[in-house]
């Protein structure tokens, strides 16, 4: 099922002040979000970004979810209303709309991350996903980050949990022995720019270069190599209203059930969000 705003919610959203402030926006629609029982009688809804790279791995998690807690699972794909980069996973709707979408059809909404900071209507599941950061390059007689001239740049993704290592790292460097950073508004740049050379080396989330490689980074030509600095890793879950925290709790038990049996691993490898040589969820994913 594909779905766009809800036609009679939005049309009311769309009708607010244009200045008002968005607490007074959500406040309007507190009571239908505060109310709306699960539609699905035992089951729940799920909603997916349909145009994300995670889609198709998000719709099969969710069936499998729906097993392992012997229940339906509605999965409901949501059309983004402005245009999606192809390598990345962001959902164009304000927080507004989202609060909109889960007060009349999205029990849970995947693809949530979990160092994001959220209003006090939302909270976001266990991790179903988390993939490494990573420092990679195409040139091959490079084997970690010393090795690149102090004068060629290094490349990452705005606004990334890989990008706030890299820029705190970089900050730590004397002036002089600094690499300039450049930052991309979207993966697919920044991997174009490592392959004409731009940049000598660059930050990204593993399954990004994995989906965008369909599962050979190295056949393609990019390598991983050493970084001197920790570069944290980013988390994925499910966005679920915070009063539903009994769904919370299930889709925990749900989640840690298919870390532990390998489903998701597998998952991930079918849909190519991971590679041969990428780390288990069980190790990732604790």
């Amino acid at each position: 099922m594909t779905a766009r705003m809800p036609t009679a919610l939005a049309a009311t959203f769309l009708m607010l002040a244009p200045h008002a402030a968005q607490a007074q926006n959500i406040e309007g629609f507190r009571p239908l979000f505060e109310d709306r029982l699960h539609q699905q009688g035992d089951g729940f809804s799920l909603c997916v970004n349909t145009l994300s790279m995670t889609a198709p791995f998000e719709r099969a998690l969710a069936s499998a979810i729906g097993d392992i807690l012997l229940t339906d699972v509605k999965i409901i794909d949501i059309e983004p209303n402005a245009p999606v980069r192809p390598l990345d996973t962001a959902l164009s709707y304000t927080a507004e709309q989202i609060y909109i979408l889960m007060a009349e059809q999205c029990d849970g909404f995947m693809g949530f991350s979990i160092a994001a900071g959220y209003p006090d209507w939302l909270t976001v599941s266990r991790p179903y996903l988390v993939g490494e950061n990573i420092l990679i390059t195409k040139d091959p007689t490079v084997e970690r980050l010393e090795d690149i001239p102090t004068d060629r740049p290094i490349g990452s993704r705005f606004g990334t949990a890989g990008d706030a290592s890299l820029i705190t790292y970089l900050q730590s460097l004397p002036e002089t022995r600094r690499w300039k950073r450049f930052g991309y508004g979207e993966n697919t740049l920044l991997l174009e720019r490592l392959d004409d050379g731009t940049v000598a080396s660059g930050v990204i989330w593993e399954p990004t270069l994995q989906f965008a490689t369909k599962g050979d980074p190295a056949a393609a030509g990019y390598r991983q190599i050493a970084a001197p600095f920790n570069i944290s890793a980013s988390q994925v879950g499910i966005g679920i209203r915070t009063i539903d925290s009994y769904l919370k709790e299930e889709l925990a038990d749900a989640i840690e059930a298919l870390v532990e049996d390998g489903t998701i691993d597998a998952l991930m490898r079918e849909h190519h969000l991971a590679g041969e040589t990428s780390a288990a969820q069980t190790s990732l994913n604790r």
